[in-house]
């Protein structure tokens, strides 16, 4: 799998940690529900390395499960977008990458979906579409082997526009469940 993450620059120690302390940050992290936090700012301010930071940041912290009495950690499952490569810049690989991510920490999950996986081994990787993936990522997504789950997408506006807008749709509708 192609993966944009490794080479990403790493921040320099002592920037981005002011995101931490941001409110918005800290309500939507510590909030619970579903919800999306969206990030602007103009081209080369430093947006994909704020979503890297966050991306490693994110994974350190805990949400209280009331039910089980226990913490969970997050998932952080990510793809940085990027017009320099079509598998940037198209729907189906972002949710292949985060499909990908989500399973390979959690064996539980893996065996709970491993039909639904392998079935995709039945069809070629260049006939995959969203809608023969985004089942298989909603159903990660909602399983309680999961956990709470972050996802990161930087830089949707470099993706092909016809082809973001059906995963926007499905993204906002997981969002109203």
């Amino acid at each position: 799998m192609i993966d944009r993450r490794a080479h990403l620059a790493t921040p320099a120690p002592g920037t981005c940690e002011w995101v931490l302390s941001y409110p918005r940050f800290k309500d939507w992290i510590s909030s619970g529900r579903s919800d999306v936090l969206h990030l602007t700012g103009d081209m080369g301010s430093g947006k994909t390395t704020m979503m890297s930071f966050l991306s490693h940041h994110i994974r350190s912290y805990h949400t209280a499960d009331h039910v089980k009495s226990v913490s969970r950690p997050f998932t952080v499952c990510s793809f940085f977008c990027s017009d320099q490569h079509h598998r940037f810049r198209d729907a189906v690989w972002i949710l292949r990458g985060l499909l990908f991510q989500l399973l390979e920490n959690n064996l539980n999950l893996q065996k709970s979906m491993h039909t639904s996986i392998t079935s995709l081994g039945d069809i070629p990787a260049e006939n995959w579409n969203q809608s023969l993936l985004w089942p298989r990522l909603k159903a990660g997504l909602n399983s309680p082997l999961t956990g709470p789950v972050v996802l990161i997408i930087d830089a949707l506006d470099e993706c092909q526009q016809g082809s973001i807008s059906l995963l926007l749709e499905n993204i906002g509708s997981l969002l109203e469940q």
